[in-house]
């Protein structure tokens, strides 16, 4: 009998080693972790520590398990990100030997970003994570996967949730609902806090009813043991290392997908527009808050004027951007697809409001695009600036 961890209890009881690789958003980031909530309000002075994040308090439970053996942990969040911009950046902030080993157990927590951006529709979420899972594996044949789904009360039965639940079970892969448990603690704590609304529940496991508080990591941790822990028992599992990619089904998806960067490099600009030296990065806190690491997604920029227009060409059945966002500021941009006609994209305080903060970005413009080669225009329309990093097909 085969375990889904057979490879990681095997190199956790013979090999007395094991490096775990994170890859997700904000919550894998940790940074809520530090947050002690009391009747409804965060008490400044009873302060946690990103220690009682799920990453670091999954690491420390294997190691509890295994206490001869050496946890290498790589935390790979990146705050608000979506599994199409980690598909771009798998390899250069996880699946490397960057002053780590190679990862052998990854998990994945990508739900909750996926549900909202764009045209992230049910069948780009599975063909994403098919892609994802697949991309890993050809890095690191020998590397189990955990998926790890996060939800808020209203996303419990979400079908994008449902999405990766439905590619966790096809490749075999433990799929943990710590969102569902989280919402599961807060409805039944007859202590829980309640909003102003007089909804039940929401400040005490959670800062702002998703991202969790310590206590809130506490009740990941305890449905994370749940499910892992008849994998990592020697019972469950059979003998040898198992290459994945000799036993992995035929993929779901008819076209997975390879990212592609079209950068300033690929990109024909207005004679006179500015090439920013700068490059775009996402911002790694590591396994402690004041480790901070960039990964530069692209080496430079184009600060994109009002009406100025930029062409490239791509292919791919997905387009994305690239871009830098900046403080409160608005992102206006039409663009259009093979002569297409002229589609809107907007950044504002009604949509993606949260957005307006200074950070590297990727959203998606279109999907659905039929196989081959095509060529996109985009025109800044906003009033400010874009700072433009990169198409993004997929």
């Amino acid at each position: 009998m085969q375990s889904a961890l057979q490879n990681s209890y095997k190199l956790l009881k013979h090999k007395n080693r094991l490096t775990i690789g994170y890859f997700g958003g904000s919550i894998t980031c940790g940074g809520s972790a530090k947050h002690i909530i009391e009747k409804g309000r965060k008490v400044p002075e009873k302060q946690g520590t990103i220690a009682d994040s799920y990453v670091n308090r999954t690491s420390a439970w294997i190691k509890k398990l295994f206490p001869n053996a050496e946890i290498e942990t790589v935390n790979a969040g990146v705050s608000d990100t979506h599994t199409q911009l980690g598909l771009y950046r798998l390899e250069g902030t996880l699946m490397n030997t960057n002053g780590h080993n190679m990862p052998d157990l990854v998990f994945i927590e990508f739900t909750s970003n996926d549900w909202v951006y764009g045209e992230h529709t049910v069948q780009i979420i599975k063909a994403e994570l098919e892609s994802l899972i697949i991309n890993i594996r050809k890095i690191n044949p020998f590397a189990d996967i955990v998926i790890i789904a996060t939800n808020t009360l209203e996303m419990q039965n979400c079908p994008k949730k449902l999405a990766h639940k439905e590619i966790a079970d096809y490749y075999s892969l433990p799929f943990i609902d710590v969102g569902a448990a989280l919402q599961n603690a807060k409805e039944t704590d007859p202590e829980s806090a309640h909003t102003e609304s007089g909804e039940k529940g929401t400040l005490k496991y959670t800062v702002d009813d998703l991202h969790p508080s310590a206590l809130g990591y506490a009740v990941y941790l305890e449905e994370i043991k749940k499910v892992l822990s008849p994998h990592l028992d020697g019972e469950n599992c059979g003998h040898g290392i198992i290459d994945h990619t000799k036993s992995a089904p035929t993929p779901l998806s008819k076209e997975l997908y390879i990212p592609r960067i079209i950068d300033v490099d690929d990109i024909t600009a207005p004679a006179d527009a500015e090439i920013a030296q700068k490059p775009l990065c996402v911002q790694l806190h590591g396994t402690l808050l004041d480790d901070i690491y960039h990964y530069h997604v692209v080496k430079n920029c184009i600060v994109l004027k009002q009406n100025e227009t930029i062409t490239a060409e791509f292919a791919g059945g997905v387009l994305g951007i690239l871009v830098a966002m900046q403080s409160k500021t608005d992102v206006g941009i039409l663009y259009r697809i093979d002569g297409g006609e002229w589609l809107e994209f907007s950044i504002n305080d009604s949509q993606l409001g949260f957005q307006r903060y200074p950070h590297t970005q990727a959203f998606f413009l279109k999907a659905g695009l039929s196989k081959g080669k095509h060529t996109v225009t985009l025109k800044s329309v906003a009033e400010k600036p874009l700072i433009f990093g990169a198409f993004l097909a997929q």
